[in-house]
């Protein structure tokens, strides 16, 4: 469901093109990218289908993978 994503959006009043959602599982992958926000995926203990995964912009292995690719710009 997107609507967590869609109310912290119009609190921070921001729009959605402005905003990154990191996210490890199946339903916040889909909850991210059902309210239009770009997904980053970082792989957790649980699995998340291919065809999920595919929904994310970026992939990682970890949460260290995306702060050294952060630090980076």
């Amino acid at each position: 469901n997107p609507s967590g994503y869609l109310l912290g959006i119009k609190r921070l009043g921001i729009s959605k093109e402005d905003c990154i959602a990191i996210e490890d599982s199946h339903n916040g992958i889909l909850a991210a990218t059902s309210a239009g926000i770009k997904t980053i995926w970082i792989k957790d203990v649980w699995e998340v289908e291919e065809e999920v995964q595919n929904k994310a912009i970026l992939k990682f292995s970890s949460f260290f993978d995306v702060l050294k690719e952060i630090e980076k710009v």
